[in-house]
């Protein structure tokens, strides 16, 4: 791997270049783009994984594969406020769900559904007391690879104050 060092690079970062001063903007090699692609492609196959020209998902997939270990989690940040949204989580790994949860103020619930590549999974209402759900509610809950899962939120009571929800996702393969 190298820094970028074609034509129009300043200290080796692109530069859009500018038109008014006569700056080039950097020229993206084909040396560079090469690099940048064998460097993930090795990390894809030191990881086992057949590259696949149709899944996004590969890169995540080998260094998840190769960190080996407890859980995966996946934190998405939240909004201020939460209203309606459905937030989609492309794990790239092969496991079961083993936990979701979010943090909430006193006095607020949110509602909570979980489908796998469209089909419904499990819904939860999301309390203060209950921030956290693990066990038998996420026992059907798998990943495949390249799978889906959509988690949408509704029905905010209050004002729920939302950091970030989380999926823990306890790696198989």
């Amino acid at each position: 791997m190298f820094r970028i060092d074609s034509d129009g690079n300043q200290d080796n970062l692109f530069t859009d270049g500018d038109p008014l001063t006569g700056a080039k903007a950097t020229v993206v090699s084909a040396a560079w783009l090469n690099a940048i692609q064998e460097e993930a492609a090795n990390v894809i196959e030191g990881a086992g994984i057949t590259l696949d020209k149709a899944d996004n998902t590969q890169l995540l997939a080998a260094i998840l594969t190769m960190a080996g270990g407890g859980p995966m989690r996946i934190s998405i940040p939240g909004e201020g406020l939460v209203a309606a949204s459905l937030i989609s989580v492309l794990a790239g790994v092969v496991g079961n769900v083993v936990a979701i949860g979010s943090k909430l103020k006193s006095g607020t619930s949110l509602d909570i559904s979980m489908t796998r590549d469209g089909l419904a999974l499990a819904s939860f209402t999301m309390t203060p007391a209950f921030a956290e759900i693990t066990g038998e509610d996420l026992t059907n809950i798998a990943c495949t690879k390249g799978s889906v899962i959509d988690i949408s939120t509704s029905n905010p009571v209050g004002t729920p104050i939302m950091p970030m929800l989380y999926v823990d996702i306890m790696r198989t393969a």
